[in-house]
């Protein structure tokens, strides 16, 4: 099934309070088969990035290069 909902999460500083932003979905009630977790970031966290791989979400790393054309 494909899901409704995309959550999107974007990162930063490193670390902070993202690991608690992503356990703040996946505690959610809603049916996770109903929504997706998309996390982009700059830096790779293993622990971070494995909890979001295992509930089926995206990791998308940005480079510095792309962050300076975005924020034109």
């Amino acid at each position: 099934m494909k899901p409704y909902i995309s959550v999107i999460i974007t990162e930063y500083k490193p670390r902070g309070f993202l690991k608690y932003a992503v356990r703040s979905v996946l505690n959610q009630s809603l049916d996770k088969n109903y929504y997706e977790i998309i996390l982009v970031k700059l830096h790779k966290d293993k622990v971070i990035d494995e909890l979001v791989e295992e509930s089926g979400g995206k990791v998308l790393y940005l480079t510095r290069a792309l962050i300076g054309i975005l924020s034109i």
